[in-house]
């Protein structure tokens, strides 16, 4: 199995983590260097690890505040 995906499968999987995003807001990500990705030198294709993606995900959580006493 390939570990690596493309833009059609990232976004399956993104979705499959409860992250529902467009392919074109997946793109501008990509294109803001916003998240994971790898680019094979001088070409133009984008793939995605998937392990990535969701450490990039967990990366982002956020503990919530403390009650105000």
């Amino acid at each position: 199995m390939n570990r690596y995906i493309r833009y059609p499968k990232a976004r399956e999987h993104l979705r499959s983590l409860g992250i529902d995003l467009a392919e074109s807001t997946l793109r501008r990500m990509v294109s803001q260097r916003r998240i994971p990705f790898i680019k094979i030198p001088g070409s133009k294709a984008v793939f995605f690890d998937p392990i990535a993606l969701e450490t990039w995900i967990t990366a982002g959580s956020v503990e919530p505040r403390g009650r105000a006493s």
